[in-house]
C-alpha cells in the first residue's frame, strides 16, 4: 500500500514538472494551428516611423522577440510608392508621402492600392501555462500564469499576392489585476513571422518558363503515381522528346527514388 502511494505520488510529481516545463511549448504548438480571435477589422491607413509601424491605433516594432533585426524593411520609393522587403522579396503596398521628421529619419504615411484587402486582428492563445518559478526582483510581483497575445496583419493584393505579419507578446496574470499588458504595443512584442506569397499567375509563368527553356514536362495529373525522377512536390521529369547523348541516368534502387533529381541535359 505504501509503495503504491509513493509510486503514484512520484508519477503525479513527474507529470506536474513536465507540465510546468513543457506547457509553453505545447501552447505554441496549438497556436500554430488555431488561436482565439479577440477582434479586428480593415485597415486603410498606415504609418512607418523609423522602425515602427503604426496602424489601427497600435504601434508595432520590426524587431524580433529576441530584440534582433528581423530583416524586414519598409521604404518609400522615388515615385511615391511604398514597398516592404524581406529575404530578397518585395511586396508593393501602396501610395505614400513623407512626413517632416527631425533629423531626417524615415517617416511616411501610406495606404493600400485600390482593390487591396488589408485586415488587422488581435488574437490570443487557447492554452495558458503556470509559472510557479518566475520571480521579479524589481517589483516583487510576478505573474502566476502566462499566455500569448498576437497581432496579425494580412494584406492581399488584387493579383493574389499576400503579405502576412505576426507579432507575439507574453501576457502575465497578476491576480486581482488580471492579465497584463492588455494589448500589444511598440517595444513590448516581437515580430515572429513575415510571409510574402507570390501571385498564382507568377508561379504559373515560372512553370511555363521552365517547361519552355529546360524542357521539363508538366506536372502529373492528380492520382497518377510518382515514379522515376522528380521533385517531391511535382514531377519534373524531362520531356521524353528531348534528345540526349549517352544512356539515360539511372535512378537509385530505393523506395524513395522519386527524390532523385536528374539535371537537364544529363
Amino acid at each position: 500500500m505504501v509503495r503504491t502511494t509513493v509510486l503514484w505520488t512520484l508519477a503525479a510529481a513527474a507529470l506536474a514538472v513536465a507540465w510546468v516545463l513543457g506547457a509553453r511549448s505545447l501552447s505554441l504548438l496549438v497556436d500554430r494551428w488555431q488561436t482565439l480571435r479577440l477582434g479586428g477589422g480593415p485597415v486603410d491607413q498606415l504609418r512607418y516611423d523609423n522602425g515602427t509601424l503604426a496602424l489601427a491605433g497600435v504601434r508595432l516594432g520590426l524587431l524580433t522577440a529576441e530584440t534582433l533585426p528581423s530583416g524586414v524593411s519598409i521604404t518609400l520609393g522615388p515615385g511615391g510608392h511604398v514597398s516592404l522587403g524581406q529575404a530578397g522579396r518585395r511586396f508593393p503596398c501602396g501610395p505614400g508621402h513623407a512626413v517632416p521628421a527631425p533629423g531626417g529619419l524615415p517617416d511616411f504615411t501610406f495606404q493600400p492600392d485600390p482593390g487591396d484587402t488589408v485586415t488587422f486582428t488581435q488574437e490570443q492563445s487557447h492554452l495558458s501555462w503556470p509559472t510557479p518559478l518566475e520571480m521579479n526582483f524589481m517589483t516583487g510581483h510576478a505573474p502566476s500564469w502566462r499566455r500569448h497575445l498576437y497581432s496579425r496583419l494580412t494584406w492581399t493584393k488584387r493579383s493574389g499576392a499576400q503579405l502576412e505579419m505576426l507579432w507575439r507578446l507574453r501576457q502575465g496574470y497578476f491576480g486581482a489585476e488580471g492579465w497584463r499588458p492588455q494589448r500589444i504595443e511598440s517595444g513590448s512584442a516581437g515580430l515572429v513571422q513575415t510571409t510574402i506569397t507570390e501571385p498564382p499567375e507568377l508561379l504559373a509563368a515560372a512553370r511555363a518558363y521552365l517547361a519552355r527553356t529546360r524542357k521539363w514536362a508538366r506536372p502529373l495529373p492528380p492520382g497518377k503515381p510518382r515514379t522515376g525522377r522528380g521533385w517531391p512536390w511535382r514531377d519534373c521529369r524531362r520531356d521524353p522528346s528531348r534528345k540526349t547523348s549517352g544512356p539515360p541516368h539511372p535512378a537509385p534502387a530505393s523506395p524513395w527514388n522519386w527524390w532523385w533529381i536528374t539535371p537537364p541535359g544529363k
